[in-house]
């Protein structure tokens, strides 16, 4: 397990949003597939639903790296992402 920070949040964002021909936003489907694969012991029986509550949407149903920050601090309990750690595997 490592420790996480501003950077690798970025970086695991931006693989997924590459993934979708973007580097900046990722859709919902995208959003699911990452909390899903590295950070299922954050959001467990979460569903996207219940996740679509606390993160920020744009019209075409993309989130920004900064909407996904807010989302990973409002579930993980903590108020801020230097309070994120041992959460990748």
């Amino acid at each position: 397990m490592a420790n996480l920070n501003g950077d690798e949040l970025l970086k695991l964002f931006t693989q997924y949003a590459v993934k979708e021909g973007s580097t900046h936003l990722l859709s919902t489907t995208g959003l699911n597939n990452l909390l899903q694969n590295h950070f299922s012991n954050l959001v467990g029986s979460f569903s996207l639903g219940d996740m679509a509550k606390y993160v920020q949407v744009d019209k075409e149903g993309k989130i920004s790296f900064d909407a996904f920050k807010a989302l990973m601090s409002k579930i993980s309990g903590f108020s801020a992402l230097s309070g994120l750690t041992n959460l990748v595997s």
